[in-house]
Order: C-alpha cells, then sequence, then structure tokens
C-alpha cells in the first residue's frame, strides 16, 4: 500500500510539473507572426489597454519583386443576371476585372449554360449570352466545363465521371471550335471539370480524372494550341487529406496550370480570427509547396491560379459576405498571394450575388457594391500587375501593409486585420518623398516623418506618396 501511494504521489508531482514547464516555455514564449514571410524581425509591442499599435518601416532589403498575377472574378450563381444587365459587366470593368471564369454547367440551381442539341444542332444562345457579356466587360474568358452534358436535367451535386469520355472530348472540341470561329481565343483559359477532387463532383478516381484531362486536353490544344489549359480546382497545403489528388495531377497529365480552391475556412477556421490567421498557411506557403511539388515532377514552370477563393463558403456564411471583414480578408489574402511570387491568376468567388444582401460576390443582384468591391477597384489599380513590391517590415498579427511603385508613382495599403480600432507608425521617409495622402480618406502627412495613420475596425487604407 505506501509503495502504491509512493507511486500516485509521484505521478501527481510529474503532472504539475509537467504543466508548470509547458506553461513556462511554451505558452509563455513570443509566437512568431512573419514565418510566412521570411522576414527576420520581432512584433512590435503595443499597449493593449489604448489601443493596438503596429510598426511599418522599410526592409532592408527595399526591392521585393514585381506584381506578377492578374486580377479577376467568377460568375456562376446569377450569370444570366451578369450576361443581361450591361450594368453588372460595367461593375466588372469597375474592378478592372482582367478574367472572368464562365462556366459551362448544368446545375440544379442554375438554369444550363451548356450547349444542348435540337433537331442535330447545337444551341449556343445561352453560352454565347455569357461570352459576350464577358468580352463586353472588357476581359478574357476563363471557361470551365464543370462537368458533363450527359448529366443535365439531374438534381444537386453528385457528378459521375462521363461515361463515353470520347463523347465529352467530342463536345468540348466543338464549343472550342465554335468559339474560335467567332473570337481570337489564343489568350483564353480552359479548365476541365470543377472541384474532382471529392465525391459531389467527380465520384472517381484521380487517375481516372488525369486520363480524362489528357483527352480533352489534346482536343482543345487541336483547336487552339495557344489557348492555356489546366484543371485540379482542388486544395493543396500542409495537413490536407486530399494532397495526393494534386499529386497524381501533376505527375501524370501535362497541364499549362493548376488552379486551386482555397476558401478562408479550407483548413477548419470557424472564427474570422482564425480565418485570417490562416491567410499565410493558404496563400503563401501553400503556393510554395505547390511550386515545389511541382518542380519534383519536372513541372516547375507551371502555372498556379487561385480560381475560387472567399472568406468562407459555406451557406452559412454567406449573408456575412457583404460585411467589412471579407474586404480586409481579401486584401490580406492578395498580399500574400502577390508576395508568394508563384501565382499568375486569382479569381474571387464571385461577382454578381444572387441575393439583395450577402451571397457570393462582390455586388448585389441589384448592382449594391459590397465593401469589396470598393476595397478591390483601389487596389487593382494601385497595385496593378507589373508594378514594383516596396519591402516592409511590419507586425502581421494586426495588420498587413503593402507597397507598389509604377509608373503612376508609389502606394501603400494598409489592412487592419482587427475586430477593434489599429495605428499603424509609418515610417516611409527613405523613400525621399514629401507627402503621405490618402486616396479613400481624407488623411495627409509629411513623408518626411513618420506618419501615425488610425485604422477602424477590417478597414482598408490606400495612400499615395509623392
Amino acid at each position: 500500500m505506501l509503495r502504491l501511494k509512493n507511486l500516485l504521489f509521484a505521478i501527481v508531482i510529474a503532472v504539475v510539473l509537467g504543466g508548470f514547464l509547458y506553461f513556462v516555455f511554451y505558452l509563455q514564449q513570443p509566437r512568431e507572426v512573419a514565418d510566412y514571410f521570411e522576414m527576420e524581425h520581432e512584433a512590435d509591442a503595443y499597449e493593449e489597454e489604448e489601443y493596438l499599435l503596429a510598426e511599418v518601416r522599410l526592409a532592408d532589403e527595399a526591392f521585393a519583386g514585381f506584381i506578377n498575377i492578374s486580377y479577376g472574378l467568377n460568375e456562376a450563381d446569377a450569370w444570366e443576371v451578369f450576361a443581361n444587365d450591361p450594368g453588372m459587366q460595367e461593375m466588372h470593368a469597375k474592378a478592372r476585372s482582367e478574367f472572368i471564369r464562365v462556366w459551362v454547367s448544368c446545375q440544379w440551381f442554375l438554369n444550363p449554360t451548356f450547349p444542348l442539341k435540337e433537331d442535330g444542332r447545337y444551341d449556343f444562345a445561352n453560352l454565347d449570352s455569357f461570352i459576350d457579356a464577358v468580352l463586353n466587360a472588357n476581359a478574357t474568358p476563363y471557361v470551365v466545363f464543370a462537368n458533363s452534358i450527359e448529366y443535365c436535367g439531374g438534381e444537386g451535386h453528385g457528378f459521375p465521371p462521363p461515361e463515353d469520355e470520347g463523347a465529352f472530348a467530342d463536345y468540348v472540341e466543338d464549343v472550342v471550335r465554335h468559339y474560335n470561329g467567332r473570337h481570337d481565343i489564343s489568350s483564353w483559359y480552359f479548365e476541365v471539370w470543377n472541384e474532382p477532387f471529392h465525391d459531389d463532383w467527380w465520384e472517381g478516381s484521380p487517375s481516372r480524372y488525369s486520363e480524362v484531362f489528357n483527352l480533352v486536353y489534346s482536343r482543345i490544344k487541336s483547336v487552339s494550341p495557344e489557348s492555356r489549359v489546366g484543371g485540379y480546382t482542388g486544395g493543396y497545403f500542409e495537413g490536407n487529406w486530399f494532397n495526393y489528388r494534386a499529386e497524381d495531377f501533376l505527375e501524370n497529365t501535362d497541364a499549362d496550370f493548376v488552379s486551386l480552391h482555397h476558401f478562408g475556412n479550407t483548413a477548419n477556421a470557424e472564427t474570422d480570427e482564425e480565418r485570417m490567421g490562416d491567410i499565410g498557411l493558404l496563400y503563401y506557403d501553400s503556393m510554395k509547396d505547390l511550386r515545389e511539388l511541382a518542380a519534383a515532377y519536372g513541372k516547375g514552370d507551371i502555372e498556379i491560379i487561385n480560381s475560387e477563393f472567399s472568406s468562407d463558403n459555406t451557406a452559412e456564411y454567406m449573408e456575412r459576405l457583404d460585411e467589412p471583414f471579407t474586404a480586409a480578408w481579401y486584401a490580406s489574402a492578395l498580399i500574400a498571394l502577390i508576395k508568394s511570387q508563384e501565382v499568375s491568376m486569382e479569381l474571387f468567388y464571385g461577382g454578381t450575388s444572387i441575393f439583395e444582401q450577402g451571397g457570393f460576390g462582390m455586388w448585389s443582384v441589384v448592382g449594391e457594391p459590397y465593401p469589396s468591391f470598393e476595397m478591390k477597384r483601389y487596389f487593382v489599380r494601385y497595385n496593378k500587375r507589373g508594378s514594383e513590391i516596396i519591402g516592409l517590415e511590419y507586425n502581421r498579427s494586426l495588420a498587413d501593409a503593402f507597397g507598389a511603385r509604377n509608373d503612376e508613382g508609389v502606394f501603400f495599403t494598409f489592412v487592419n486585420k482587427m475586430d477593434e480600432g489599429i495605428r499603424l507608425n509609418v515610417d516611409v521617409s527613405e523613400l525621399g518623398k514629401e507627402n503621405l495622402s490618402g486616396i479613400n480618406n481624407d488623411m495627409a502627412f509629411n513623408a518626411s516623418e513618420e506618419a501615425e495613420i488610425s485604422l477602424e475596425p477590417y478597414e482598408v487604407l490606400f495612400f499615395e506618396l509623392h
């Protein structure tokens, strides 16, 4: 009995001591907040009881690469509204959409965009109106053959692979040939299937998808060799259970691009704080990891495209997509994608919502712009493709900051990632300019001194240095 008591006493002491050591040596250690941008500096201190404070200053390496990303949006749920309303097309023009993702699909909640055969001839009326609307918006079509014509008229998700892959390839070739006869499609992108990484959209093996992809790829290239053809449209990040499907795609196809669908909740984030916290994983780290994987299969130069993403993709979250949080989240995700230097295109999901409030979109079905739209039209204008990136250091747990230099000037984007106000102490005096002036705000500062910039919760501000 004494021996048993001694043993129990020893166990209790070990548990208490272990918990104490865990508290001291783990929980009390400062968290790394800048790992995914490979910046070596500590998070700046702030006084929580007064306000959250972050320092923004030039990095030791002032040049941080170039912006090499093309901007765009999806149109899917409300494609008919977009196709028939010039005002919606004008919204894309204002957002400077370079590409618009066009769904060729049969789904229970959409009128089909698939050209169906009547009396032996295809009826292209729906898809033609969709494509024409994209061109009217001064954008380039990014066409996804989302599923097979064999399943038009079905209900819900659950799309098996084509029963006759040759017939599916013939069909895709006929559609591509139709547009090659009407337009110069050499700059168009074609995506084969939507999300074949899970059973809702594919119900088949990864190897079968690669086989179907290769056949369709060859048919599209036979019509338009310069068009870009790719697929996968899944996820790829550390801890993701279906990464092996991306590996199969890269190993067994000759795709021109691999596309990803990473939403803010893809890594199981449940709160806005967690969605913000996963941005580095989903839009920087994973881009680097995917590039490394592609190189291992001899495809180091393949394009990486984020063809669907938003702060969340659940029905429960839809009503919140018109809130300022999504605008701040989107700005921060764009900064991560750009800084990764691995991504050639981003296509936010989506443009036109099917609702008058909320829903997957950047404006409502009646054309009311959401905060994400207001943010993006500034972001794309002042952080345009080809701009030089100005290296900045700052506390990324609180904010994001981005600098760009192009033929129009020097511009800065500041993002409050917090649900409370913060202050940024910004020092860009080494650039030798006189004024730091607000673009979407009325603030103005002497650029030779430190500027104290206040941001409301989830606010995104743009400034010009001149």
